[in-house]
């Protein structure tokens, strides 16, 4: 006698099924299945046992790269951190690779929090977090080199500041010509 259900504590009856050769479940959705078993001689079922089987067709779920550095954590070094879940079988483990110049970049084995290497200065990384069916989901995040928003700034402001200085030359001018 045997039983194919999402409930661990749903066992087969006591009655033999009849004989019909190969059984086939359809499983539709994604969950934690359990194949119940009784071995039944002349009307007499013994004990349940019990497989575990999982259908899982679903990637981990979307998540964010967070990116910091601190004087106190990791010798000052820049970091990178991220976290995500997966409802059916769970996260494996997570691969990291940079791909800034770097057309065959291999994926490494990571894990959050990842310390940045000495010579990363600027580039996309990418994180794949892979769940113990073997689905992946990819994110990125671009890091920009250390003090590029300051170096960003600074043009902006001469930027502002040329464009400012034209403005009132132009103004002047004009009252001159009156």
């Amino acid at each position: 006698s045997y039983v194919l259900t999402t409930n661990v504590e749903e066992l087969p009856d006591e009655v033999p099924e009849k004989e019909v050769g190969k059984v086939t479940f359809i499983v539709g959705e994604d969950g934690i299945y359990y194949f119940h078993l009784r071995e039944c001689v002349e009307e007499v079922c013994g004990q349940a046992r019990t497989r575990r089987a999982m259908r899982d067709t679903a990637g981990p779920a979307p998540f964010k790269i967070q990116r910091g550095q601190q004087p106190d954590a990791f010798g000052g070094k820049r970091f990178l951190s991220f976290v995500t879940t997966d409802r059916t079988s769970g996260i494996d483990r997570y691969e990291i690779r940079g791909t800034v110049g770097q057309a065959d970049a291999k994926w490494i084995r990571g894990e959050s929090p990842y310390v940045l290497a000495d010579d990363f200065l600027a580039g996309a990384i990418q994180v794949k977090a892979i769940d113990k069916a073997g689905n992946e989901r990819i994110e990125s995040i671009v890091i920009e080199e250390p003090g590029a928003g300051d170096k960003n700034f600074f043009i902006f402001a001469l930027i502002v500041g040329i464009l400012i200085g034209m403005g009132v030359l132009l103004f002047i001018l004009r009252l001159k010509k009156k």
